[in-house]
């Protein structure tokens, strides 16, 4: 392996190499939601937080302050130095450039580890600090995060993507299991499909959700009283995928094979055509959800992906605008 690095040593005189896991020095190298609480967790169960940095002053000090009084600062060289563990907990785009900035800075020793949470890269993100001599990997928490606190309480239910150097994903594996979540070992071409699955899952499932409240909105209710109306039933969706799986979770009018209802459905919304293809391309596929869960007969799945497909064929007269007119 090339390398361009200096051995760190431990007060002990201990090469890198010999550091069992409790008694690295963790740094966070960009303290948005995610980094400050994997640092949180972290220094809860035992890892000690060196330091962190953030491009702005204030949230690193913020920061430093949750984690007790430890070194803070904009410079990410000088934080990484002081650590022999550093999370990248940037933004994707500026993982790579950040990387490189500690790297030709002198801020990577042979034997650290350097770890990325991105679930869009791989561990080669960090490869100007393998080149170093570091060992590299990723590691994704397969969550949501929506503030500090939530993130902190929720680490401990994720499943975690690792992938990248054996010996830093060996060390990743550690850490999930000492945050109580479950590590999962992926291919660099694996992972991009496991974060696909996660942005359709979380993401998306809040797309649908917006559309679903422009149509309830017809109604002349508030954006308030619309949510109030849908979120039970999505709470209650997740309730039934979690009791009885896939695919007896599904419920609604495919399910139960009512062609009626789906007509009135397509015409109610048939000026709407990015609707009616969102409408139609949804429902074909879960009809085969329906099929597969033995809920309808084969006879009344054509039927409905016939009707299905005839209003899909004609909304596709003119291209999706991609945040055309709301329904």
């Amino acid at each position: 392996m090339p390398s361009n690095g200096v051995d760190r040593v431990t007060s002990k005189g201990e090469e890198c190499g010999s550091i069992g896991p409790l008694e690295r020095r963790v740094a966070i190298i960009g303290t948005g939601v995610v980094g400050t609480a994997i640092g949180i967790a972290l220094s809860r169960r035992g890892y000690a937080v060196s330091g962190v940095a953030d491009r702005t002053i204030d949230v690193a000090r913020r920061t430093a302050r949750r984690l007790g009084q430890i070194h803070y600062g904009t410079d990410v060289i000088e934080v990484a130095k002081k650590a022999d563990f550093i999370f990248i907990t940037t933004a994707d785009d500026a993982i790579v450039p950040t990387c490189e900035t500690i790297a030709a800075g002198g801020g990577v020793m042979r034997g650290d580890i350097f770890i990325h949470c991105s679930g869009a890269l791989s561990s080669d993100a960090l490869g100007s600090a393998r080149d170093c001599g570091a060992f590299v990997a990723s590691m994704h928490p397969v969550g949501v995060f929506a503030d500090v606190e939530t993130a902190v309480d929720q680490l401990p239910t994720l499943s975690y993507s690792l992938e990248g150097d054996d010996e830093a994903v060996t060390e990743a594996e550690i850490i999930v299991k000492k945050l109580g979540g479950t590590p999962l070992r992926v291919s660099k071409e694996e992972k991009v499909y496991l974060h696909i699955a996660a942005c359709l899952t979380a993401n998306y499932t809040v797309t649908l959700f917006d559309v679903a409240l422009q149509v309830v909105r017809r109604l002349r209710f508030s954006k308030d009283e619309a949510v109030s109306v849908l979120l039970p039933l999505l709470k209650g969706a997740v309730e039934a995928l979690e009791k009885n799986g896939m695919p007896g979770a599904l419920t609604g009018p495919l399910a139960r094979g009512d062609i009626h209802t789906i007509r009135r459905h397509i015409e109610a919304i048939h000026s709407v055509e990015e609707l009616v293809r969102l409408y139609s391309l949804l429902g074909i596929r879960t009809l085969s959800i329906a099929r597969e869960g033995g809920k309808i007969d084969e006879k009344t799945a054509s039927r409905l992906k016939d009707i299905l497909n005839e209003s899909l064929m004609k909304s596709n007269r003119n291209p999706l605008n991609g945040g055309g007119d709301k329904p």
